[in-house]
């Protein structure tokens, strides 16, 4: 279970980085996704921690959107390519943030279930953060 966790993390990584890499160059005009797409208007993020070797990534979709407020509901995945699963987890997270002109803030609480996926391993059950653009 472990090692098809590390190897499925590694594959998202790595197709993340790819396309990044491609977005890059020149891309012709894309269709839109179609309408009942499970993955239209979400936002996967991906990174990864040296020397400890974790990566992790974290897929988002907006529930409501009010103004500069946003609701959200996300998973978090993370593993450990070298070591034990102590740093290895699998969360559904509740997401509250603000977007601004200078300035951001949000607040994630891990859910107890999100349509059958209960949380694995040790996530954090509260998270905090902000970004402030300095011009």
């Amino acid at each position: 279970m472990a090692r098809l966790l590390r190897l499925l993390l590694a594959t998202l990584l790595a197709s993340t980085l790819l396309g990044s890499a491609l977005a890059e160059g020149e891309a012709p005009a894309a269709a839109p996704p179609p309408a009942f797409s499970v993955l239209a208007n979400s936002t996967l993020t991906c990174s990864a921690r040296l020397p400890t070797a974790v990566v992790g990534c974290f897929l988002e979709r907006p529930v409501l959107v009010l103004g500069a407020l946003e609701l959200a509901v996300g998973v978090d995945a993370q593993a450990a390519l070298r070591g034990g699963l102590e740093d290895a987890h699998l969360a559904p997270y509740l997401i509250a943030a603000v977007y601004q002109v200078a300035w951001s803030a949000w607040l994630e609480v891990r859910l107890p279930e999100l349509a059958g996926l209960h949380p694995i391993g040790d996530p954090d059950y509260l998270r905090v953060g902000f970004s402030i653009r300095f011009q």
